[in-house]
């Protein structure tokens, strides 16, 4: 799950924004380039976001809807020659991205949720700054967007050798997202209802 499903989840346990800034951290960690560190200096109710974030994560990937998707889009990449170490993370993480992308389109509270909990004041300045930045680009609503995703993923994958894919894949690294998209939407309830379990 990416940060837009923590927070969703999250708000079925709570409705602090404390806590959903921590369901979001360990996915903004790798994005935003700041470490988590030490998390027991986090305030009571992030840690117990950062906690919520595990369990969720620890029962999505387990989740038979996920699997078969994310497995089903790897070979799609695969069969329209994506490269094997992109096609398995963009497999992966771009069904992840999209499905942040079909919980906006469903909810507008969502986006209210996550700019509150990217407001929650933090005590360490990176943070507080890798928030700001967030705040000042809105709601992410590029999710929804499989040729954004697409350059998202060409942008982040390209720091990992193995995982990278160039410019001449991105095309059908976008069709491939695009035909899945409508399947990842429909699993939106099934999903959420296992993960509220």
């Amino acid at each position: 799950m990416n940060l837009l499903g923590h927070i969703q989840v999250a708000r079925t346990q709570s409705d602090q924004p404390a806590f959903w800034l921590g369901s979001a951290l360990p996915d903004l960690e790798r994005e935003a380039g700041v470490a988590l560190g030490d998390v027991s200096v986090w305030p009571a109710e992030v840690r117990a976001g950062i906690a919520c974030h595990h369990r969720a994560d620890a029962k999505f990937h387990d989740l038979a809807a996920f699997r078969t998707q994310s497995v089903a889009l790897t070979r799609a990449l695969l069969d329209a020659g994506v490269p094997r170490g992109a096609a398995r993370a963009v497999g992966h993480a771009g069904w992840e991205l999209l499905f942040d992308g079909a919980l906006l389109t469903r909810d507008d509270a969502l986006v209210d949720a996550y700019l509150a909990a990217m407001r929650h004041p933090v005590a360490d300045d990176a943070w507080a700054a890798a928030l700001r930045r967030r705040v000042a680009r809105g709601s992410p609503w590029f999710y929804a967007d499989p040729d954004a995703v697409t350059e998202l993923l060409r942008r982040v994958l390209s720091r990992r050798r193995l995982l990278a894919f160039d410019a001449a894949h991105a095309p059908a690294v976008a069709a491939a997202l695009r035909a899945a998209q409508p399947t990842i939407a429909d699993s939106v309830d099934e999903i959420l209802t296992a993960l509220r379990g």
